[in-house]
């Protein structure tokens, strides 16, 4: 039997969460959820419970993982990186809602740049050269 203690905190609803979506998922699927929570989120965010983890400390979370986040320690994670680190915390914590947890985090307010680079026309000769080939 588990303490109450440890389902206050937020890895608990995040194994729980990934167990509940063990079923409905393809098994890649599964791998992916469960290597992100375990190398990104229950790091930084496991130990808080849930109940504690406001609005401010999920806004520094993501930026810290977008200025430092790879785990090869070279820089930060991409938008898109970010975006499904996001889509696991939003559901972890709806799951978390649908048993009675109370949560403060509001995910609207939350909100981070996503690259978008320009588009380049390509030159008379560059087209012509792809063209080629």
């Amino acid at each position: 039997m588990e303490k109450t203690k440890d389902k206050e905190k937020y890895e608990y609803w995040l194994d729980a969460w990934l167990h509940a979506k063990r079923l409905g998922v393809k098994e890649s699927t599964y791998i992916r959820y469960r290597n992100t929570i375990e190398n990104h989120i229950k790091p930084d965010l496991g130990k808080y419970p849930i109940n504690k983890i406001s609005t401010s400390l999920m806004e520094q979370f993501i930026s810290r993982k977008l200025q430092n986040g790879r785990i090869d320690g070279n820089g930060g994670l991409s938008p898109k990186s970010m975006s499904d680190i996001m889509v696991i915390v939003k559901e972890s914590f709806k799951y978390a809602q649908f048993y009675g947890v109370m949560v403060v985090c509001s995910f609207e307010r939350i909100s981070f740049k996503k690259n978008t680079q320009e588009m380049r026309v390509l030159s008379l000769t560059e087209e012509q050269r792809l063209l080629s080939v």
